[in-house]
């Protein structure tokens, strides 16, 4: 897995991650994966200057989008201190 492997890149730099996936049946992984990793799943298009809207695990799992942004709790959450 690309993701795994970019670990040590991904805990330094804090990146925004957009990923596809077409496969519902990893879509459960991947959410257990960004959300070890302190990150939220959000639709796309994504707007840092509005407020977010993350939403469960079951829509997800269901949601026939295939493109999504992964953000940095850190990120997301500072911002929202400060709005």
């Amino acid at each position: 897995n690309v993701l795994k492997g970019a670990l040590a890149t991904i805990h330094s730099s804090q990146p925004h991650i957009i990923f596809e996936t077409n496969n519902f049946a990893d879509r459960e992984l991947l959410w257990s994966f960004f959300r070890n990793i302190k990150y939220t799943i959000l639709e796309l298009p994504y707007n840092s200057e509005k407020r977010f809207k993350p939403f469960p695990l079951e829509r997800f799992l269901k949601k026939g989008s295939t493109n999504y942004i992964a953000v940095p709790d850190s990120k997301l959450f500072a911002r929202r201190k400060n709005t």
